[in-house]
């Protein structure tokens, strides 16, 4: 009977001891769980083997000791302070707070050790802690529902390195309304933390609706979707940021002899999304991918030339807007007149203000250009928001004074901007010729 008991005990005991946690801790009225940190040193500059304990097992965890502990946290207002010392360097993070996840169950706080050891990679605090993006996934105590999360990049490591601390409980820190406001459009780009650090792991662009090489017969505006596409895979979850633009463009035909002939091309800003793994990160209205440095460029068919430009459109942040009539393809054809160029820039001060430069220059001279060039040239982003777009609009003559037809020319150069990193960025283009009838 005794040796049952005591079997019986034990059991009971074993089982108390696997979901009992190794530590409690409690901060300024913030209590946790357990507190958990790991070191992931030699990270490649994709991140692709900062994975999570539940592939890396405990070979990366830092046990705590009187090297390695978190000495205080405490949030107040907007503000979140954090200090402690990891292997006998000492933090003290001071951060403010600068994202809320669409969902609402994850906050993102800036920033910085006043110890001057550490770069912070990511400091917050996520309300669902089974949606978390986290390393530790195998081990994370059963009885808690938040977390705060604390990345670190030590300053004087020669390699990239990572200190991953990560604290459990069933604290969520409140944030009041104002300062969520007050938050920036492009404040989302905080919650994704990975990107500051790491290169995606691949980025594409993809023609949805492909056209094949013969040149276009015209039907009305002609358009086609773009797909702009780049991936992440930090602590093993995929994070994939998307834009949609639509291309379009249309060229009419000309009598002989007179002017009266247009041609236009837009590139508009269609869609915007982040799928992940990680449910705090997903948008269905945001991205990390922007449009920039936007050129749209006409040619027109032989023996006609250009004599007016127009260009508008809705653009985000302050930019210059410039429409330049240029020499950089045509040529002298037929006692065409090519000019030196004509430019005129204007600068909107506004967010997702509209802009609008008229009638830049008009053939009173004799004056005609083979090519003409609008662009936007811009160092932030341009096209940032869906809706935002680029138009420009050509008005071209025949001066051969004969019936005929050829080809025109309308391409789209464009910059897909990462605002995550800038060195991630990539250029694209699209060229188009089109049949134009010369009547």
């Amino acid at each position: 009977m005794l040796k049952k008991l005591f079997s019986g005990l034990l059991i009971v005991l074993l089982l108390l001891s696997t979901v009992m946690p190794t530590l409690a801790v409690e901060f300024d009225g913030v209590k946790f769980v357990d507190i958990k940190t790991a070191m992931v040193c030699n990270i490649d500059e994709k991140g692709t083997n900062l994975k999570n304990d539940s592939i890396d097992g405990d070979k990366y965890v830092v046990e705590e000791s009187a090297d390695t502990c978190v000495e205080n946290v405490n949030f107040t207002d907007n503000l979140v302070h954090i200090k402690g010392i990891f292997m006998g360097k000492p933090y003290d993070v001071n951060g403010k707070f600068s994202a809320i996840s669409e969902n609402g169950a994850l906050l993102a706080y800036t920033a910085e050790d006043a110890e001057g050891n550490f770069r912070v990679a990511f400091c917050a605090a996520e309300r669902i802690v089974s949606e978390t993006g986290r390393y530790f996934r195998a081990s994370c105590p059963s009885d808690c529902s938040t977390a705060v999360k604390l990345y670190l990049v030590p300053k004087e490591s020669e390699t990239l390195d990572l200190v991953l601390i990560e604290m459990f409980g069933d604290y969520f820190p409140e944030i009041d309304q104002k300062y969520i406001n007050e938050l920036p459009d492009d404040s989302f780009l905080n919650i994704h933390w990975y990107g500051r650090i790491f290169k995606p792991v691949y980025s594409e662009t993809i023609v949805e609706e492909p056209e094949d090489d013969i040149p276009m017969i015209r039907s009305g505006n002609q358009q086609v979707y773009v797909l702009e596409h780049v991936a992440y895979t930090p602590l093993g979850d995929n994070q994939h940021h998307y834009l949609r633009h639509i291309q379009s463009h249309n060229v009419s035909d000309v009598t002989h002899n007179q002017a009266g002939g247009l041609g236009s091309a837009t590139i508009e800003v269609y869609q915007k999304w982040i799928t992940s793994d990680v449910p705090s990160n997903c948008s269905n209205t945001t991205s990390s991918l922007t449009l920039a440095y936007i050129q749209l460029s006409f040619i027109p068919v032989t023996n006609c030339a250009v004599y007016r430009q127009e260009t508008w459109g809705q653009i985000t942040q302050t930019a210059t807007i410039s429409s330049t009539f240029g020499i950089e393809i045509g040529f002298g054809i037929g006692g065409i007149t090519v000019s030196s160029g004509f430019s005129f820039s204007w600068t909107p001060g506004t967010v997702n203000g509209n802009v609008h430069s008229v009638e830049l220059y008009t053939n009173t001279s004799a004056s005609s250009w083979r090519e003409a060039v609008a662009y936007l040239n811009n160092n932030v982003t341009v096209l940032g928001t869906i809706g935002n777009f680029f138009t420009a609009q050509w008005q071209f003559q025949d001066l051969g004074g004969v019936a005929s037809s050829g080809y025109a020319t309308v391409r789209f150069d464009y910059y897909v901007r990462n605002a995550l990193d800038l060195n991630a960025s990539y250029s694209g283009y699209r060229q188009k010729t089109v049949l134009v009838n010369i009547t």
